[in-house]
């Protein structure tokens, strides 16, 4: 009689068994800013399935604060501080607030050495909700807030990064903006000693609900790409 345990149906059935119990299936619906998931997720995600086969993913593109539970998102990645008992924040990284500009525009302006220079400054201006965000700085003496002034202005953070990288002029963002050319040289980051605290990058879920595996192994494997990246500190 022949060995049950080499018997090639019986392996079959032990392996797929085997694979059910270990390996993660099903989709991911995931919330990112636009052009975060364009630089740093996006071209990640053949070797997310390579090693996650049985994993779909479905990126929920947007800018604005999503209710997970209603829209039935597993995961988002939010940038900035989040109070919400409602959700389950993991901080994973930070990343600093950066005042850039192409080397181009700094020849042609020069470049400032105090927040207040900026008001010789064309700047790219971020217009949250129709109205333009002021800049702020860390000073001596407390917070000093610049109100930007320029000729471009949008809510859209692709459009302010392709209007630096056009020397527009110089934009006040994430780190994580203009990393990539804050490390080849095409972006230089001025005002450094006048940065704010850092600004979180944190894992959000709801509560009250076990994270899926095929979630968690999703968030774990973002933490692992943001650790290669220039533009982040992780937490």
């Amino acid at each position: 009689m022949q060995n049950r345990q080499h018997h090639p149906i019986l392996r079959r059935v032990q392996s797929l068994i085997g694979r059910g119990q270990t390996a993660p299936s099903g989709l991911v619906r995931a919330t990112i800013a636009p052009v975060f998931a364009r630089l740093y997720v996006v071209p990640r995600l053949p070797e997310f399935f390579a090693r996650y086969p049985d994993i779909s993913v479905e990126l929920l593109v947007s800018e604005r604060t999503v209710n997970l539970i209603e829209e039935g998102v597993d995961l988002a990645v939010h940038n900035g501080e989040l109070l919400d008992s409602s959700l389950i924040v993991r901080r994973i990284a930070t990343t600093p607030i950066i005042t850039a500009a192409t080397p181009v525009y700094l020849t042609a302006r020069g470049e400032p050495t105090s927040p207040s220079d900026l008001e010789h400054h064309t700047c790219v201006i971020f217009t949250p909700g129709g109205e333009p965000r002021p800049w702020t700085f860390r000073g001596k003496f407390g917070p000093i807030v610049h109100h930007p002034k320029g000729r471009f202005r949008s809510a859209d953070a692709e459009q302010i990064r392709a209007a630096v990288l056009a020397d527009l002029g110089l934009a006040h963002a994430p780190g994580w903006l203009f990393a990539p050319e804050i490390a080849s040289g095409a972006v230089r980051a001025v005002l450094v000693e006048y940065e704010t605290a850092p600004l979180a990058i944190s894992s959000v879920h709801p509560a009250g609900r076990r994270l899926p595996t095929k979630v968690r192994v999703f968030a774990e494997f973002l933490v692992e790409v943001l650790g290669r990246e220039p533009g982040f500190v992780m937490a």
